[in-house]
């Protein structure tokens, strides 16, 4: 098992490439798991909404909105998400809602400000993100058949990288510098 995103950019290409190339020498299945629902995993048993946030830098944060299952294992709610926390928070069901993670910790006093339903900050060690829990998630998958071949093993990124970013904004021009 392996979080494939959201997160840093060289992280997951370390993480996914050493797993990649342990089920390739081994010829074993990934299971691929989401990171905010490894970090909110970190919140059960929970009858609440379960917010996970990162920071993404920039003033954004990578969301998810999670409930624990039954069989105890977090259920998404909506798509793990990138968002400026403003527009989140605006876009969040009116119910009681835990939040947590780096992101939550960094933006404590602006979600309780702007929150327009009861939020809860987790507290303690439940804003790292740990192996124990993308374990769990990972064995859950392979019971029911939820894995994928190393060959088509990919990390997931929810917005695009800084060289991505700056040779989309390229004109048409400095192109024909770079390849004259």
């Amino acid at each position: 098992a392996c979080t494939v995103g959201p997160g840093s950019f060289t992280g997951l290409r370390i993480g996914v490439s050493t797993v990649k190339g342990l089920a390739l020498a081994l010829g074993t299945p990934i299971a691929g798991v989401s990171t905010l629902a490894a970090l909110s995993l970190n919140a059960a048993p929970c009858p609440y909404l379960i917010c996970p946030l990162l920071d993404a830098r920039k003033d954004q944060v990578y969301a998810g909105l999670y409930r624990i299952g039954p069989d105890g294992l977090p259920r998404p709610e909506r798509p793990d998400r990138i968002s400026f926390l403003p527009d989140l928070l605006r876009d969040l069901p009116e119910e009681t809602i835990l939040f947590l993670g780096d992101g939550a910790l960094r933006h404590e006093q602006l979600i309780r400000d702007t929150a327009e339903a009861p939020a809860i900050l987790s507290a303690g060690n439940h804003h790292r993100i740990m192996a124990s829990q993308v374990g769990r998630i990972g064995l859950g998958q392979y019971r029911n058949g939820d894995c994928v071949d190393a060959e088509v093993f990919v990390p997931r990124y929810l917005r695009l990288s800084e060289a991505e970013t700056r040779y989309g904004k390229r004109s048409g021009n400095e192109d024909k510098k770079l390849t004259s």
